[in-house]
């Protein structure tokens, strides 16, 4: 089985290849975009984890 130039699937498949080669591959983004967001939101993450920690704390105390 293949696909042949009587498909339009063929034109998709060679611009997804194409830009693939052009702009990197799903694992290159993955990379680049794992890192900024690694690189800009472990500061929220980390105030989040704060939040919790009071309210544990707190609901220590009540108790």
């Amino acid at each position: 089985m293949g696909i042949t130039a009587e498909f339009d699937l063929q034109l998709h498949t060679r611009r997804s290849h194409a830009q693939r080669l052009q702009y990197g591959s799903e694992s290159y983004w993955d990379e680049v975009v794992g890192t900024h967001a690694i690189d800009r939101w472990s500061s929220v993450a980390a105030g989040v984890v704060g939040i919790f920690d009071a309210l544990d704390e707190a609901a220590t105390a009540a108790s």
